[in-house]
Order: structure tokens, then C-alpha cells, then sequence
């Protein structure tokens, strides 16, 4: 797991404005980035594949209203038939997500989200075939500090071709990865060639929980007075 940054907040003239920060950096795309199979194979038999990393809050509990990734086609390369994206948030289950050994570990997670591939803004990143994504979540989610979570990030397209997840530079993380049709069972450890691990390139933006914006005004307020 990356550093997670602390929430920024800017002020205005007649109160503040909170532009949505980042608060959960797992760094982005790799230098010589590589990506790992999580496809629902739509309307084919070779079901599914997910890929899931994992992060933990730090700073007071937030409001995650975006995810932002990068991932990427093969076999054959050139992008295809993306229809959209599911994304998961699971709880930990002794450093894996829930739903270990299930085909479907995704009736375990305590939120899911559908994301049009028109809402995805694919953008072209690094090297060819590889592309950069964000989305809003709906309805955002609240998280607890202090707390694993994991999150998986699945295209939702048919064969040929492929799409997966893309790394961020660690070779040394906890991301894990389940594909049934290849008798790879969830959540099976990553190990690349040469590593012990890997970690996905994702972050979180979000906004302090309205508690902590009323926190974060006063506190505004009195550092104003004694300017």
C-alpha cells in the first residue's frame, strides 16, 4: 500500500469551497507498466477474472466520491468491445478480500458499482493499448479510517480481446487475482517474474464527512481572525 494523502481544503472569500482531493494515492501507471487479466467475459463461457488491491484511510473518516485507474488490451491489442466496468469495495478477510474460493466473490462486497464505458473517459496513457479511466462513484461511499478495504476493477466486455488492470511501480504489494476458467481461484496471490508482489495504479478522491466540514470552517474562520 501506497501513502495516503491528506485532505486539502481551499477557502473563499464568503466561506469555502472544497475541491474534492486525493485521498488515497497507489500510485499510477508503472514505468513498464504490465496488466493483469479482471473480465467478465460478456456473453462468452469463460466467466470471470478480478484483480483487487488494497488500501487503508488514514486521514478522518471520507466521503470517496471518484476512483481513478489505468489498465490495458491484449490478445490482440487494439481496444475492443468495452461495454462498461464493475467496480467492487470489499472488506478484509485476514488479507484477502471476502468471498475467497467463491466463483463469484462479488455478492460479498459491500458496494458495487456499474460504470458505462462512455462514463469511464478512456484516455490513451503511456504505452500502446494502455489507457487511463475515472468515474464517480453513485451513490459516494463512506469508509472508515483505520480500516482495510480492498477494491477490484473489472471490464465488463467479450473475448477477443482482453483487458486488465495495469500496475503502479511497486513490485512488492498485496494485489490478488482469481480467474476460475484458468483454475486460478480468488484471491490468489500475485507474484510477478522477479518480484514478491505487485500494486495496481489506482487513487481515491473524496470530501471530509459533513462533521468534518463544519470542523474544517471554524477552523478556517479562527485562523482568519487572528490574521
Amino acid at each position: 500500500m501506497r501513502k495516503v494523502l491528506a485532505a486539502v481544503c481551499m477557502f473563499g472569500m464568503a466561506g469555502f469551497a472544497l475541491a474534492d482531493p486525493i485521498i488515497y494515492d497507489n500510485g499510477g501507471l508503472a514505468a513498464n507498466p504490465t496488466g493483469y487479466s479482471s473480465q467478465l467475459f460478456f456473453g462468452q463461457p469463460y466467466g470471470q477474472s478480478q484483480v483487487a488491491d488494497d488500501f487503508v484511510l488514514t486521514a478522518p473518516n471520507v466521503i470517496v466520491t471518484d476512483i481513478h485507474w489505468w489498465g490495458v488490451y491484449w490478445n490482440p491489442g487494439p481496444p475492443g468491445n468495452l461495454q462498461s466496468f464493475n467496480i467492487y469495495f470489499y472488506n478484509d478477510a485476514g488479507g484477502v478480500p471476502t468471498g475467497g474460493g467463491m466463483p463469484n466473490p462479488e455478492v460479498t462486497a459491500i458496494a458495487s458499482y456499474t460504470i458505462p464505458f462512455a462514463a469511464a473517459n478512456e484516455t490513451p496513457a503511456g504505452p500502446t493499448n494502455y489507457f487511463s479511466y475515472d468515474a464517480a462513484l453513485a451513490p459516494a461511499l463512506t469508509l472508515t479510517a483505520g480500516t482495510p478495504y480492498w477494491v477490484a476493477i473489472q471490464a465488463v466486455m467479450a473475448f477477443p480481446p482482453q483487458w486488465g488492470w495495469a500496475t503502479s511501480n511497486s513490485t512488492a504489494g498485496n494485489a490478488k487475482q482469481g480467474f476460475p476458467y484458468l483454475n486460478m481461484p480468488f484471491w490468489t496471490h500475485i507474484v510477478p517474474t522477479g518480484g514478491t508482489g505487485v500494486e495496481m495504479a489506482f487513487y481515491l478522491t473524496g470530501i471530509p464527512e459533513p462533521a468534518s466540514l463544519l470542523l474544517l470552517s471554524l477552523g478556517s474562520l479562527l485562523l482568519r481572525r487572528r490574521q
